[in-house]
């Protein structure tokens, strides 16, 4: 057949099973994710300290002997500010976590109750506690709203804290980056 084009077909076949290798790639993906979160999450726990208990002033009790002002020993003094916060009871070290999030495919890490006051605390600022009394003698302060429980509430007074910038979970991230990199660099 003079003048007419042959027509070839050319086929190819993969040496590996494209699904498989994606689902490895994913479990990889997984466990690097969930080990990053891990480590980030240890770095900013390692990086609170337990603050140093306030100087004790010491006054005279009865006799004329000195004896420790309870009420001033109860303290700890604050971190530097732009340095990562002191902890009295260790709270904020116990109260950050690290949780894989399925739908960004990614992991979330800091800590989990009082989010208005750990972002004050990270990025600082000032907020305004309101403080209220019941019938019953109990005081309570929130953070610009009504108690929900134990009312009736009088509202008694407000005040405004500033709260310096002490960032840990930022600083904890990027001390990481090098781990964080071998941690995916193991997937495949």
């Amino acid at each position: 057949m003079k003048g007419k084009a042959s027509k070839s077909t050319v086929s190819v076949e993969w040496f590996f099973d494209r699904e498989r290798v994606m689902t490895e790639v994913d479990k990889g993906t997984l466990g690097a994710l969930k080990s990053s979160g891990s480590y980030v999450r240890k770095s900013a726990q390692n990086s609170i300290k337990k603050g140093r208990p306030t100087a004790a002033r010491r006054i005279r009790g009865e006799g004329g002997r000195f004896m420790k002002n309870q009420s001033a020993a109860t303290g700890t003094t604050p971190s530097a500010p732009g340095t990562p916060p002191n902890t009295k009871r260790g709270f904020q070290k116990k109260n950050t976590f690290y949780a894989y999030d399925p739908v960004n495919r990614s992991v979330v890490i800091g800590p989990l109750w009082f989010p208005v006051i750990n972002n004050l605390i990270e990025f600082g600022g000032s907020a305004q506690y309101e403080m209220w009394a019941n019938p019953k003698g109990r005081t309570c302060v929130t953070l610009g709203k009504t108690p929900q429980r134990g009312g009736p509430w009088k509202h008694i007074g407000s005040r405004m804290q500033h709260y310096p910038a002490r960032p840990y979970m930022f600083p904890a991230l990027e001390r990481s980056q090098q781990k964080i990199a071998s941690f995916f660099g193991k997937i495949i």
